[in-house]
């Protein structure tokens, strides 16, 4: 039977399998590396030997492509396990309202297709609260930079290493930030931990839980406090569609923002403009989520005694 505990720790399991299969490449790709690079030591000077091999260890593109092997596995076994867990998880081994719900969504999208009775609105409606959100995301981390230094300091050194400024992005990068990424993030938090959560607990709580791990796993402060804002908007529109495409094409979405537009990205060199352009910013988030949330077909209203 289901309870709270083995929910919780249920809902812990897809970051922490993530967590394994990510620093597993790493360290693999760093045993090959040495490897290959001890074999081709001339005997030349030792600290300008290491100097290199450290060097190439954190070339951008070839994190990338390991990047983008941990988030192949993890789409492939995640999605496999999203799938058993949403349409093959026996009646008998749950229980409880969420979980009766959840079955009667299921048969409802089984029956009428997944995207079956979606307005067109939602496409602008995500549009809108990718570019908006973007730009509220920027001031929020501008904000929580100013009052951490050394947070900001370490992000632009995180984001530098990773090949992330935007003159220089390759095509490794590319495919993963802006869709291998947020595939497998959708469905380690959203896809996994949230359904987990979900069934023993209320949708606040789930929410702030699923959110919180997902800032966690980008294992910075700065972008970690991020992750977690936008993580609440991703979790919550799950739960209005119950539907993963939903918040995976609105995370798609955002890096796209964030990674091909940041440049254009401006916050205002005056006060005035400062919160002109951040309130304009809030109202075409507010629009967009407005727009995604009408556009989302009514689901079956059930009432359980």
């Amino acid at each position: 039977m289901y309870n709270r505990r083995s929910g919780f720790l249920m809902c812990l399991a897809a970051p922490f399998f993530a967590f394994l299969v990510q620093q597993g490449l790493s360290i693999m790709w760093m045993e090959i590396y040495m490897g290959y690079s001890l074999s081709h030591y001339d005997g030349g000077d030792y600290m300008e030997y290491m100097q290199k091999m450290s060097e190439g260890m954190m070339n951008a593109d070839a994190l990338a492509i390991v990047s983008m092997i941990y988030a192949i596995i993890c789409i492939v076994w995640f999605g496999v396990w999203y799938y058993r867990l949403k349409y093959n998880m026996p009646h008998d081994t749950v229980t409880g309202p969420a979980i009766v719900k959840d079955k009667a969504y299921e048969v409802m999208d089984k029956q009428r297709g997944l995207f079956e009775g979606y307005s067109w609105t939602i496409i602008p409606g995500l549009i809108l609260l990718a570019l908006g959100g973007q730009v509220v995301c920027s001031f929020f981390m501008e904000f929580v930079g100013s009052l951490r230094p050394s947070w900001y300091e370490f992000y632009e050194e995180l984001m530098k290493s990773m090949g992330m400024e935007s003159d220089k992005l390759g095509v490794p990068i590319i495919l993963y930030a802006l869709i291998l990424g947020p595939v497998c993030e959708e469905l380690t938090f959203r896809g996994l931990s949230y359904n987990y959560a979900r069934r023993s607990l209320g949708f606040w709580a789930t929410n702030i839980i699923t959110a919180l791990l997902f800032g966690l796993m980008h294992m910075n402060p700065l972008q970690g406090s991020m992750a977690a804002l936008i993580g609440l908007v991703f979790g919550a529109l799950y739960e209005k569609s119950r539907n993963i495409f939903v918040p995976m094409a609105l995370h798609i979405l955002f890096n796209t923002a964030g990674l091909l537009g940041g440049q254009f990205v401006t916050l205002g060199d005056t006060p005035f403009k400062f919160f002109a352009i951040l309130l304009v910013s809030l109202l075409v988030s507010y629009v967009g989520y407005e727009l995604v949330i009408r556009a989302i077909p009514q689901r079956i209203d059930i009432e359980i005694r």
